[in-house]
């Protein structure tokens, strides 16, 4: 019962901490241009096979993925970010109005084996105002669930 009330507590510091940074403006989707990063190596990806680049994917030295950034809707601008540890998404990211801020974060908290997942989404409801939704996922996602999601970083 108080590990489960540490993790509760733990959500709540870096959901309060990811609306402090939404709110102050760091989290603005222009610094989160793709960028050459030292020690990792970037793949970049044509999706529409247009000849403009739409995915860039970060790996490690070992081929591990780091960080997925996309442009969903090809209007040659990045609104879509993901960021990994250990191979799995655990920070999502997203300018679902392409206005140049994020507007859209979903966090992965994962078991202590790393097996299943829940998902706390923060949804920023009313632009004026910055005030955000917070939605908590009830159930586990398993790893079978994930996989739908994973094919580009394991090409």
């Amino acid at each position: 019962m108080k590990k489960r009330y540490s993790i509760i507590i733990l959500v709540l510091i870096v959901i309060g901490l990811l609306l402090f940074l939404i709110k102050s403006g760091i989290f603005s989707t222009a610094n989160l241009i793709p960028k050459e990063e030292p020690n990792l190596r970037l793949e970049t990806k044509d999706s529409k096979h247009d000849g403009i680049i739409d995915n860039w994917l970060y790996r490690d030295t070992n081929g591990v993925p780091m960080k997925w950034i996309r442009d969903s809707n090809h209007d040659d601008r990045p609104d879509k970010w993901s960021f990994f540890k250990n191979g799995r998404a655990y920070l999502d990211e997203e300018d679902t109005d392409n206005n140049g801020k994020i507007d859209q974060i979903q966090l992965s908290v994962a078991d202590s084996q790393g097996y299943k997942q829940r998902f706390i989404n923060l949804i920023l409801k009313d632009k004026r105002s910055n005030n955000f939704e917070v939605q908590f996922d009830t159930g586990w996602v398993t790893d079978k669930d994930l996989k739908k999601n994973d094919q580009i970083t394991s090409q």
